[in-house]
């Protein structure tokens, strides 16, 4: 919950300065946007610490200890997860600001395809995987590098495709998608 509101406030303060920025530029109000700004912007980071503080402070944090999370959304911070397993539903795991974390050395996967989705717009994407897991992998890099089992691809935006041998026919099947606005995505098997 405390991840969605803080994502619909986020929402709301770019639509209303962007707003107040359009009525600027097309001459429908009379002021000067951008000494707006150099007034509030100190206010706001201000208020963007104390928030982080808050949060810290509260403990709310369902993903620490290893805990397994079916899907976790979160506008800053991180996600560190060693989950026990995946359901039908699959993993979801979204961060804005932070990075993540998986750590599938210990997963218990059910029959057919297991199903891992992660975004991140600023930070990292970390997994860690059984070497026993046949996987399927698809990374998406806009701004940063991607290493897939020891096979690096880079440039704007990095893409990087992995499909093991025996995918189509395992039993037990691991298929991961990977996004990051900006930062680096790293899959590698333990």
């Amino acid at each position: 919950m405390q991840g969605t509101f803080a994502t619909v406030i986020i929402g709301l303060l770019l639509i209303i300065f962007g707003i107040l920025f359009l009525l600027d530029q097309t001459g429908a109000i009379d002021f000067e946007f951008w000494d707006l700004i150099g007034d509030l912007w100190p206010v706001a980071l201000i208020i963007l610490g104390i928030w982080i503080i808050y949060n810290q402070a509260r403990g709310d944090k369902p993903d620490s200890g290893g805990v397994s999370l079916i899907s976790s959304k979160k506008v800053f911070g991180s996600i560190d997860v060693s989950p026990e397993s995946i359901d039908s539903k699959g993993l979801v795991y979204s961060v804005t600001f932070g990075d993540i974390h998986i750590y599938l050395t210990r997963t218990e996967l059910m029959s057919g395809e297991n199903i891992i989705n992660t975004s991140v717009g600023f930070g990292d994407i970390h997994l860690v995987i059984r070497e026993d897991i046949p996987c399927k992998v698809s990374g998406n890099c806009s701004i940063g590098d991607i290493r897939i089992f020891g096979i690096e691809s880079s440039g704007i935006p990095a893409k990087r495709e992995h499909i093991d041998d025996n995918y189509d026919s395992a039993e037990k099947k691991l298929r991961i998608t990977a996004k990051c606005g900006a930062g680096d995505i790293r899959i590698k098997r333990a």
